[in-house]
């Protein structure tokens, strides 16, 4: 559900160096990031997506990855940072150098999008990222998704005013947003009084509304699942996956449970494994069911 304050058009107005969103899992992060990177018009800026993973603790194989979104999605080529990693190996300040000079040539404002920046935990490489956003091209912006507050040295940002942060408490559904959302999009008519229950257990919390909703669609008396939801001493976030799995079909749950093996998977990975052939169509649902995955095709 796109929120009006977080719209990209908003958010560009603050015309900083980075937009910085950080919230613990579940908050919607990667989904504001990649309603951002669809807002954006191709024709005025350059877009570039960046997914770390925990492998992209490899300085080389980071610079690697990374150059090659940024070839993808602009005009160029790096051939002085790909020269000096054949040549000289991996020299940190030489390499951020050849990395700036190469950046030098973008032609029109690019904005690098990079999710699950709390994957990186190699100084180096957290090196590298801050002095890329400190000395790069005023005309390349930064957007970064985290479960972890920003490293140091980036929240200096914030004195320069060059910083834009979303946190948790900017990201939690307010009751008016959570009626909006059950009773307006998803059509559930849920009462005032069950509407802030749900505010007060879920403390705006998206994945948990996420799922409850996903509970009440299949429940034919409401009320009792809600009385039965904010009574219980079990974990709310337990209870609720283990209660919308038990309501999937068995081809659905079979899926989850093998791709849950991995960080990423695509409908081949999963044909791979299993020898079925039906990942695409598995996949579809569970995107139109909006449950337990992201794309990741950018």
């Amino acid at each position: 559900m796109p929120r009006k304050e977080h719209c990209w058009e908003t958010v560009s107005n603050h015309r900083c160096k980075v937009f910085a969103v950080t919230a613990p899992a579940g908050y919607g992060k990667s989904t504001l990031l990649s309603q951002w990177h669809d807002e954006i018009d191709n024709g005025s800026f350059a877009k570039v997506w960046f997914n770390i993973d925990a492998h992209d603790n490899d300085p080389v194989r980071l610079i690697r990855y990374l150059i090659t979104a940024l070839e993808s999605a602009t005009n160029i080529t790096f051939k002085t940072t790909l020269d000096q990693l054949k040549t000289n190996g991996f020299a940190i300040d030489l390499l951020i150098d050849c990395l700036l000079s190469d950046l030098s040539q973008l032609d029109k404002k690019t904005i690098l999008f990079i999710d699950d920046l709390h994957l990186i935990t190699n100084e180096i490489c957290l090196t590298l990222f801050t002095q890329l956003i400190f000395k790069s091209p005023s005309h390349l912006v930064f957007v970064l998704a985290s479960r972890q507050y920003l490293p140091y040295h980036l929240s200096q940002l914030k004195v320069t005013e060059s910083l834009y942060h979303i946190d948790m408490n900017s990201l939690s559904f307010s009751s008016s947003e959570i009626n909006c959302y059950i009773n307006d999009y998803k059509k559930l008519n849920l009462s005032s009084n069950e509407i802030d229950l749900l505010a007060s257990t879920t403390e705006g919390w998206a994945v948990g509304l996420q799922l409850i909703t996903l509970v009440l669609e299949n429940y034919s008396d409401k009320k009792a699942f809600l009385n039965q939801l904010l009574s219980m001493d079990k974990d709310i976030a337990q209870y609720l996956e283990e209660t919308v799995f038990s309501t999937l079909v068995k081809d659905l749950q079979d899926f989850i449970l093998t791709v849950a093996l991995f960080d990423r998977f695509c409908a081949d990975l999963f044909q791979a494994i299993t020898g079925r052939h039906d990942g695409h169509a598995l996949i579809a649902q569970l995107e139109k069911m909006n449950l337990f995955i992201i794309s990741l095709d950018y």
